[in-house]
């Protein structure tokens, strides 16, 4: 029976497999095996993997036959048969070395083609020279690759300066499936969008209306809108990855690879790289919308959407707030219901509210800009914006790295007190300068949700107004639209034995009191942590309890007995 050969055939880009890479190493293999007395049992191929960082032996074929090497199902005698070394291996010496060896001490041969060398074992332990041979030829390929690839990064890096400088010059060809690459008589490139513009805007549309990635994939699918270039059915995954990318807007950040073939952010954004095929005000609408349906723990709506708080209605208790359907009316009805109470888990609200008021209520709060009134001023603005403090942060780390080389190098100095109150007084201002742009980022994030949930409150009062004179196809979803701005408007609905109370987040502390019907506002300031500060709005949108009532000077009965101004762990009852 012939000893088994295992031949390996490795090229590093797709565009080898047109030639004659393929062929070749294949050719030389089988010829080696005829000469050899060898049967070929198997033809390991890694096509398109670059060996300069291992891949090839970590996800590889090749990593697949160390693997075996190693749990001793290769038989001693067998023969890895390869083009050169350099398909074995582009890495350093060091991280070659190891694999090498352990495939010859298993009793395996590494046959070379190209110089016809052989090295096994006895070899290695006979002549010396034989694997100082080897190492220079895996030190010549690792030098060969990264003097390649040095050259290629630096030929990429000069593309990236000249879009940026002149915002003209494009990298490659390669855009996304809704644009064409297209090159005028000079050679030079340009884009411009093709047909998928349409499904592209739909994809946005339909997302800030309040559709999932889900039912969007189904729509399109349904309709056989297959998807770009795969001409396959639409995934939730293709969706989302349209909805959350940049280029849609125009803008293109390049990457580089650091040495473990990570692909990391090189540089800013280039503004303007693409043609911009949606505006910005719908692609935050989008995203928004997205985002509220990731933070939603409840998950989807219902076919009718007719819980409109569904996961922010909680009882004083801390409890869910059941939503119970109790069949149609007179009899029935759709209500409220502590589900800590439900299972008798110590909560005394044991009343069933009705779904109804608690709509009337929240459609009557909708009404009263509440958010307009309340913050004035808006956001504190800071002096420094959050970039400012990590450049600050950078710095600081600088001067605390000088130093600690300087000790490390001059032993004379290690106890001096003053490099320790150095290093004592840097690290102070490191953690103040990171305390400092984590408020400063709250502040910016506060003062960019405010449009965003404003234009919330505005959207929801307006779908609220269309309910009545719906039809039963448009309520439901016009129900699905304002269930997802409710969300962004009240982080909390809060029932008690006789109140419900919404809460409203501000984006940041009001600079100045309101004046007219809501003066007797009072605020509590909030450091939820040392880092950040939330300012929070308990607002009462229905009592039936007549001593409160009064007691703001409202008749009983009377919706809206009044707001306050809390933090978020000190919020009361809504009783």
């Amino acid at each position: 029976m012939k000893p088994s050969a295992y031949s390996y055939i490795r090229f590093s880009s797709p565009e080898q497999a047109k030639g004659d890479s393929l062929r070749r190493q294949s050719a030389g293999a089988s010829k080696w095996a005829d000469k050899n007395g060898y049967q070929i049992v198997e033809v390991l191929e890694d096509r398109g993997i670059s060996a300069f960082r291992g891949k090839n032996t970590t996800k590889g074929r090749l990593g697949e036959f160390l693997a075996l090497v190693k749990a001793k199902k290769i038989y001693p005698g067998s023969a890895l048969v390869i083009e050169s070394l350099d398909r074995f291996s582009r890495q350093q010496v060091s991280e070659v070395l190891p694999d090498f060896l352990n495939i010859i001490n298993a009793g395996i041969r590494i046959v070379t083609l190209m110089d016809g060398r052989e090295y096994t074992k006895d070899s290695l332990d006979k002549d010396t020279y034989d694997l100082f041979g080897s190492l220079s030829i895996m030190a010549r390929a690792h030098e060969e690759s990264q003097r390649k690839g040095e050259r290629v990064a630096e030929a990429w890096e000069e593309k990236r300066r000249k879009a940026r400088d002149k915002n003209s010059e494009k990298l490659t060809d390669r855009v996304p499936a809704w644009l064409d690459a297209k090159r005028d008589d000079a050679g030079r490139r340009w884009f411009e969008p093709n047909g998928h513009i349409g499904i592209v805007k739909r994809i946005f549309e339909e997302t800030a209306n309040g559709y999932g990635r889900r039912m969007i994939a189904k729509r399109l699918n349904a309709e056989e809108r297959w998807s770009f270039k795969s001409k396959k059915p639409w995934q939730p995954s293709s969706i989302a990855k349209i909805l959350t990318g940049r280029a849609v807007l125009g803008e293109y950040q390049p990457h580089k690879r650091n040495r473990k073939g990570k692909r990391l952010p090189d540089g800013p954004v280039i503004q303007g790289y693409y043609p911009c095929v949606i505006d910005e005000d719908l692609w935050q609408r989008a995203n928004a919308a997205m985002r509220r349906r990731r933070t939603d723990a409840a998950g989807r709506p219902h076919a009718e959407a007719a819980n409109l708080i569904r996961s922010i209605a909680r009882c004083t208790c801390g409890a869910r707030m059941m939503f119970v359907n109790k069949g149609k009316p007179p009899r029935g009805g759709r209500y409220f219901l502590c589900s800590n109470a439900a299972r008798s888990g110590g909560c005394t609200l044991t009343r069933l509210w009705k779904n109804e008021l608690v709509e009337r209520s929240l459609f009557r709060r909708l009404d009263k800009a509440v958010l307009e009134q309340t913050v004035v001023g808006g956001a504190e603005p800071t002096r420094q914006s959050s970039r400012d403090y990590d450049l600050l942060i950078q710095d600081l780390v600088r001067k605390q790295k000088r130093v600690v080389d300087f000790l490390a190098d001059s032993k004379d100095h290690e106890d001096d007190p003053v490099f320790d109150s150095k290093i004592k007084t840097l690290r102070a201002e490191i953690a103040a300068a990171e305390r400092d742009r984590d408020l400063a980022a709250k502040a910016e994030l506060s003062r960019a949700n405010l449009p965003e949930t404003r234009s919330s409150w505005a959207e929801a009062r307006a779908f609220a107004r269309r309910l009545d004179s719906a039809s039963d196809e448009e309520r439901v979803n016009l129900r699905r639209l304002i269930i997802q701005r409710i969300r962004t408007v009240f982080v909390e609905v809060r029932f008690s034995s006789h109140s419900i109370a919404v809460v409203v987040e501000l984006p940041g502390k009001p600079t100045e009191m309101p004046v007219g019907p809501m003066t007797w506002i009072r605020t509590i300031e909030s450091k939820i942590d040392e880092k950040t500060q939330r300012y929070f709005i308990c607002d009462k949108i229905y009592t039936d309890d007549p001593e409160h009532a009064v007691r703001m000077g409202r008749e009983p009965y009377t919706p809206g007995a009044g707001s306050f101004l809390y933090p978020m762990d000190r919020l009361p009852e809504a009783g």
